[in-house]
C-alpha cells in the first residue's frame, strides 16, 4: 500500500498526472472530455489537473461560472483580481461595487470581466493566479481550484485583435511607479507577526471555586504536530459554564478556548522574554528590562533605573535570547532587535507596559490611494522537543545567532527539564540531531473534512466500513502569509501564497519575514504613444475606497481553523481615525466632507465596525477536551456533513446558544425530552421564559463575548461583514432595526442621467443602455448613497471569502432610537452556533 501511494504522488507531478490513458491521444475514453480542456503543449510538470485558464498580458478576460446541482452554495475567488459585481453580461454596472468573491447556488451562473496584465516589475515571463470555485475549506480539499496563467507572449495562444502579442510591452510612465504603487502615493507601513497563542497569551483567571483552565493534550496519539504542555491559549468565551453530557457525548465545562491557535498581531504590541532576564520592551533606541528582585525597570543601554507602575510579570520564555553570555543583563553589542516575542502588551507613556492589548483579529487600516507596505514575521513554531527514557522536554537554543528553529551542526541546546518554561541551570547540552524542532501545535478535535480519500477498511481491522483522511492527520503549516482581497498587488511578489509556477517563495518561512506591497486602488492600462516596435501602454492609478476586505492565510485547510485571519479596511482619501481603546475592530473616522474633493475644507465623522466571522474553528473545554460539533453524531460529535464541522466566532468571541444554556452541542436541536436524554440536555428543553432571554445579558449576568459595537444615536456608521474562513455552508447577515443598500457605491463628481453619484457610463451610454466595458469612469470609487441602489434588511451568501458593506446614515434609524440592536446569522445553525453580536445605540 505504501509503495503504491508513493508512486501515485510521483505520477501526479507530471504533465498528465494520473489521467486516463486515452486522455491526450485524441480519443474519448473513460468518460473524459475529448478533445482535452487544456492544450497539452501549454501544460508544465506539476500543473494541477484542473483546467488552466490562459490569457496573454493585456487581454480582456471573461470568466463564466456555471453552477450545477450541488447541495451547498459556494463562492468563486481569483487571487489578485477584482471585478464589478454586476453588468458583466451587457457592459458594466459601475455602481455595483468591487468584488473578489462571487457566490453561486443551484443552477446559477455569473460572468466576471477583468483585464489582466503584468504589474510593473513583475517577475517572470508568465504568472499564475490561483482560482477556486469554492473558496471554503470543502472546496480546497475537494479540488475545485486551479490556475489562471497569463503570459507576456504565448506562442500557442491565439492573439486577440486588439492586443498585438508579437511586440513587447513598453510602459511609457514606469518612472512614475515603484512596482505596483505610484511614487506619489502616501506610504503606510505595517509590521505584523504571526505567533502561537500558546506562546503569547495567558489563560483566564480562576473562578470563585478556584477552578483553573488546564492547557494539556489529552489525546497526543490522535493527531500530528506538537502538543501544548501548559502555556497560554486563545479564549473564545471565559465563563465557567457547565455543559451537560449528551447521549453519546461527554460535555464539559467552560471556558471555551484553543491553545493550538495561531494569530496575527501587531509587532509593536509584543514584549519579549529572556531565560535569565524577566522581560524587556524596546522603545525607540532604548531597551527596558524588569527584574523580579527589585521594583525598578532598568534601561538596558544606559543602566538607569526607572520606577514604573505596572512592570510586566514573569512570562514563559521562547526562542533565542538577547543575553548571549548569560550574565543576567543586557550587554552593549548584544543583539536585541529580533528577540523572541512571547506576550502582547500595550505601550503607555514613555513605553511603559500598561496591560494587554485587545485579543481580536488584526485590522489594517489605510486610505484610498495609499501604498501599503506590510511586513510579516513568522514566529509560529513551538520550541523543540527532546525525548529520552525519562520523558519529553521542551528544548531551547543557547546561541542567539542560530537560525530560528533549524538544526545547525555544532550548536548545542539546553532543556527545560521540568516543563515550567524555564531553562534549568546545570542541564547538559543535547545533540542537535536528537531534537525535533519543526512542530506547530495541534490537538485532536472533531473537525471534519469531506470523507473522499480512503485510508483503510474498518477501524478494527474488519472488512466493513472505511476510514478517511481527516483533519487530525494534517499538521498546520509552519509557513505563514497574508492573502488580501481587492487591493492591487503583484501576484508574483505579494500574494502571500505559493502558486503554480510563480518564481518567488511568497509564504514566510519559520523565523523569517517578507514585505508585501499593496495599492489601495485600481490600476488600469491605456494605449500610449511610443516606439512602433513595442506595445506602448500607460498605467493609470485610481484610488478606491473599498471598505472592508478579508486577510486569509497561506494554509487553506488548517490555519483558518486555528484563527489565523484578519481584515483590512480602506477609507476615503485624506481620512484620519482613532481606534477605540481595548479593541482592534471599532474606530471613529474623520473623512473629507466631499470625497470628490479630499483637500477641500470640511469634514464628516462616522463610526466604523469590522465584523470578522469564522466558522469551522477548533475549540476545547476547560480541561482541553475537544468540544463536540453542534448537532454532531456520537463520541467527539463528528459532523454528519463536513460543512457543519467546527465552531464559530466573531472577532474571537463565541456565544453559542448551546453554551449559554449549558446544553450539549450534539443535542442542540431536539424536542423537550431530547430523544429520551432529558429536557436539560438539548435546546428544545429550555423553558420558554429562559428561551425568551436567549440574547439578553440577564441570561448569563454579563455582556456577550462576541462583538458589542457602540454608536451615538443618529450617528452614521458602517459595518464590514467579513468571513475569511469557513466550511461549505453559507450564512445570511441580518441587522435588526435597520435597512441598508445592497450596493452602497458611488462615483463622486459624476451624475450620469442627472443622478449625483451615478457613475459615468462612457461612450455608447444613454437610452437605458450601458457603455462598452472600460469606457466612462472607473466604477465604485467610494462608499455612499447609491442613487440607483436598492435596500434590504439582510444579505445572503455570507461565506468564506465574502465581504459586504453595511452603510447606515443614522444609528437607530431616522428617529435615532436608542437601544441594543441584534446582528446575527439568520440561519438557525449559525445563530445557535454563536454568529451574533450587539450594535448598541447610545
Amino acid at each position: 500500500m505504501a509503495s503504491n501511494v508513493h508512486r501515485a504522488i510521483s505520477d501526479l507531478n507530471t504533465k498528465m498526472g494520473l489521467a486516463p490513458a486515452g486522455y491526450s491521444g485524441g480519443t474519448c475514453t473513460d468518460g473524459v472530455f475529448c478533445p482535452p480542456i487544456n492544450n497539452q503543449g501549454a501544460r508544465k510538470n506539476g500543473d494541477p489537473f484542473t483546467p488552466i485558464m490562459r490569457t496573454n498580458d493585456g487581454d480582456k478576460t471573461h470568466v463564466k461560472m456555471q453552477a450545477g446541482g450541488q447541495e451547498e452554495e459556494h463562492a468563486a475567488i481569483v487571487h489578485g483580481l477584482k471585478w464589478l459585481q454586476g453588468g458583466s453580461g451587457f457592459g458594466e454596472a459601475k455602481n455595483s461595487g468591487w468584488r473578489n468573491a462571487q457566490s453561486g447556488g443551484i443552477s446559477e451562473q455569473f460572468a466576471l470581466r477583468t483585464p489582466i496584465f503584468a504589474d510593473f516589475g513583475q517577475r517572470g515571463q508568465e504568472i499564475d493566479y490561483a482560482y477556486s470555485f469554492n473558496s471554503s475549506i470543502d472546496g480546497w480539499v475537494n479540488g475545485t481550484w486551479g490556475i489562471l496563467r497569463s503570459s507576456k507572449n504565448s506562442s500557442n495562444l491565439f492573439p486577440l485583435p486588439d492586443n498585438d502579442t508579437g511586440k513587447p510591452i513598453n510602459i511609457v510612465n514606469k518612472k512614475d511607479f515603484d512596482k505596483v504603487c505610484p511614487k506619489s502615493a502616501p506610504n503606510r507601513d505595517f509590521d505584523i507577526t504571526a505567533v502561537a497563542a500558546n506562546d503569547v497569551l495567558s489563560v483566564p483567571d480562576v473562578d470563585a471555586m478556584g477552578t483553573k483552565l488546564v492547557v494539556t493534550d489529552l489525546f497526543p496519539g490522535a493527531h500530528v504536530g506538537g502538543s501544548p504542555d501548559g502555556g497560554g491559549t486563545l479564549t473564545y468565551n471565559p465563563r465557567f459554564t457547565t455543559v451537560n453530557a449528551g447521549i453519546d457525548s461527554r460535555g464539559g465545562y467552560g471556558p471555551l478556548h484553543d491553545s493550538t491557535a495561531l494569530i496575527y498581531v501587531n509587532t509593536d504590541d509584543l514584549i519579549a522574554d529572556d531565560a535569565y532576564l524577566d522581560s524587556y520592551r524596546k522603545k525607540g533606541k532604548d531597551v527596558y528590562f524588569w527584574n523580579s528582585n527589585n521594583p525598578y525597570c532598568i534601561n538596558g543601554k544606559s543602566g538607569v533605573q526607572h520606577r514604573l507602575t505596572g512592570c510586566p510579570v514573569k512570562l514563559r520564555p521562547a526562542e533565542p535570547y538577547t543575553d548571549s553570555n548569560y550574565n543576567g543583563q543586557y550587554d552593549e553589542g548584544e543583539p536585541f532587535t529580533d528577540v523572541a516575542m512571547t506576550r502582547q502588551a500595550t505601550a503607555g507613556p514613555n513605553g511603559v507596559y500598561d496591560g494587554e492589548v485587545a485579543i481580536e483579529p488584526i485590522v489594517l487600516r489605510a486610505n484610498a490611494g495609499d501604498c501599503m507596505d506590510v511586513t510579516l514575521r513568522n514566529k509560529v513554531l513551538q520550541p523543540g522537543t527532546y525525548t529520552d527514557s525519562t520523558g519529553t522536554y521542551r528544548v531551547y537554543r543557547n546561541n542567539f545567532n542560530a537560525p530560528a528553529f533549524y538544526e545547525v551542526p555544532g550548536f548545542t541546546y539546553v532543556a527545560d527539564l521540568n516543563g515550567d518554561g524555564v531553562l534549568d541551570a546545570g542541564t547538559e547540552s543535547i545533540a542537535g540531531s536528537s531534537v525535533d524542532w519543526d512542530q506547530t501545535l495541534d490537538m485532536a478535535s472533531g473537525n471534519a473534512i469531506a470523507a473522499f480519500q480512503r485510508r483503510e477498511r474498518g477501524m478494527d481491522g474488519s472488512a466493513q466500513g472505511m476510514t478517511s483522511f481527516q483533519s487530525n492527520l494534517m499538521q498546520p503549516s509552519a509557513h505563514v502569509g497574508l492573502l488580501p482581497q481587492l487591493v492591487e498587488y503583484d501576484v508574483s511578489r505579494s500574494d502571500g501564497t505559493n502558486v503554480g509556477g510563480n518564481p518567488a517563495q511568497q509564504s514566510v518561512v519559520p523565523g523569517g519575514q517578507e514585505t508585501y506591497q499593496w495599492y489601495a486602488g485600481k490600476i488600469d492600462i491605456e494605449p500610449a504613444s511610443g516606439p512602433g516596435s513595442k506595445r506602448n501602454i500607460r498605467l493609470v492609478a485610481t484610488p478606491i475606497e473599498f471598505g472592508g476586505f478579508n486577510l486569509m492565510p497561506t494554509d487553506k485547510i488548517e490555519q483558518g481553523q486555528k484563527g489565523l485571519v484578519g481584515a483590512g479596511v480602506i477609507y476615503p482619501e485624506g481620512s484620519t481615525w482613532e481606534v477605540d481603546p481595548g479593541t482592534n475592530t471599532a474606530a471613529t473616522i474623520t473623512a473629507p466632507l466631499d470625497p470628490a474633493y479630499p483637500d477641500a475644507p470640511g469634514t464628516r465623522t462616522f463610526r466604523d465596525f469590522t465584523t470578522i466571522a469564522v466558522k469551522g474553528a477548533s475549540m476545547f473545554y476547560q480541561d482541553s477536551y475537544p468540544v463536540e460539533n453542534i448537532l454532531g453524531e456520537g463520541d467527539f460529535g463528528i459532523a454528519e456533513d463536513a460543512q457543519d464541522m467546527g465552531h464559530m466566532n466573531i472577532n474571537y468571541g463565541n456565544e453559542a446558544m448551546w453554551f449559554r444554556f449549558g446544553r450539549n452541542p450534539t443535542e442542540a436541536g431536539g424536542n423537550a425530552l431530547c430523544g429520551g436524554a432529558g429536557a436539560g440536555v438539548c435546546l428544545g428543553g429550555v423553558p420558554s421564559g429562559e428561551a425568551a432571554r436567549a440574547f439578553s445579558n440577564t441570561l448569563v449576568n454579563s455582556e456577550p463575548e462576541t462583538a458589542v459595537f457602540t454608536v451615538a444615536a443618529g450617528t452614521p456608521f458602517r459595518m464590514h461583514a467579513l468571513m475569511p474562513f469557513s466550511p461549505g455552508r453559507g450564512s445570511t447577515f441580518d441587522l435588526h432595526g435597520h435597512v441598508f443598500q445592497r450596493d452602497p457605491y458611488i462615483c463622486p463628481g459624476d451624475a450620469d442621467l442627472g443622478l449625483p453619484g451615478k457613475c459615468d457610463m462612457g461612450s455608447g451610454a444613454g437610452d437605458g443602455h450601458a457603455g462598452a466595458a472600460g469606457n466612462g469612469s472607473v466604477g465604485s470609487q467610494n462608499l455612499g448613497d447609491n442613487p440607483i441602489g436598492f435596500h434590504l434588511g439582510g444579505i445572503e451568501s455570507w461565506f468564506s471569502g465574502q465581504h459586504y458593506e453595511i452603510v447606515i446614515p443614522s444609528a437607530g434609524g431616522a428617529n435615532a432610537v436608542t437601544g441594543d440592536y441584534l446582528f446575527r446569522d439568520h440561519m438557525g445553525l449559525g445563530n445557535a452556533g454563536g454568529l451574533w453580536g450587539i450594535l448598541r445605540v447610545e
